[in-house]
């Protein structure tokens, strides 16, 4: 195996498990939204993900974790044993850059949560950051185990 294997499988595997986590999010929306009236919540969930702003937090966040994967992939390659610090500080980023991107979108639109929507949002902040961790970790231990030869 090359270090430039190594850099695809960490950047497809961090993908790819980024979207098995953004497809259960967004099934557990669809099914929140369509919770009485399904074809009116579905209407509404459809019109809701045509948003510029979502449209592009996913770019952002696909983009970042594939290529921070290939830096994960590298990083593993050279020390094949330790894929929890590389996950870690990897998911550490992408949160930071899921942040900063949200801070930047609520400023932008001047439209800060309050109240209950606060507490809403503190917690699928808490709930993102932890998906992140986890996505981020799994990721890395397969890259280990393909690196390795295990898988």
């Amino acid at each position: 195996m090359t270090i430039d294997t190594a850099k695809q499988i960490g950047g497809r595997r961090a993908l790819i498990n980024q979207v098995y986590a953004i497809v259960i999010w967004e099934l557990i929306c669809l099914f929140m939204a369509t919770k009485g009236d399904f074809a009116n919540g579905l209407i509404f969930f459809i019109d809701g993900q045509m948003n510029p702003a979502l449209i592009a937090f996913f770019v952002l966040l696909l983009g970042a974790t594939y290529f921070l994967g290939r830096r994960a992939g590298k990083e593993i390659f050279n020390k094949p044993d330790g894929y929890v610090k590389p996950g870690l500080k990897y998911a550490m980023l992408i949160s930071v850059i899921v942040f900063a991107y949200l801070v930047i979108v609520i400023s932008f639109w001047g439209r800060a949560p309050e109240g209950l929507a606060a507490f809403a949002a503190i917690l699928v902040a808490i709930w993102m950051i932890g998906t992140i961790i986890a996505v981020w970790l799994v990721a890395t231990k397969e890259v280990m185990r393909k690196i390795q030869g295990l898988n």
